[in-house]
């Protein structure tokens, strides 16, 4: 999409950019938090490779997230991440952008 990591499918990239990632995991440990009220994302896409790749243990530290949302592809949308968090013991709402219904916000509460 215009304002993602990710380009169109189809679409040439025009250059890469090496960035140095972390996991949730390491930032609650390194900052020493246990319990986290409100996790806040706008990642530009990346919000799936960050939620996906936490375990349960990670996730039940966290009591509500709020994030902006790009639906990617068949993998990487909306869908997939509220099946996988409500499996994990969230409670899911949504809202579409209207002028793009790949792009919205969600916010996810721990039950």
């Amino acid at each position: 999409t215009d304002n993602s990591f990710y380009t169109e499918i189809g679409s040439d990239m025009i250059g890469m950019t090496i960035i140095k990632c972390t996991t949730l995991l390491a930032i609650l440990r390194s900052n020493k938090i246990k319990s986290l009220d409100l996790l806040k994302l706008d990642c530009e896409g990346a919000e799936f490779e960050i939620l996906m790749s936490s375990t349960k243990t990670t996730l039940d530290k966290v009591k509500e997230i709020r994030m902006e949302y790009h639906d990617i592809d068949k993998q990487k949308n909306i869908a997939k991440l509220k099946k996988f968090l409500k499996a994990k013991g969230f409670v899911a709402s949504e809202h579409r952008l209207s002028k793009n219904p790949r792009i919205g916000y969600a916010q996810f509460i721990k039950k």
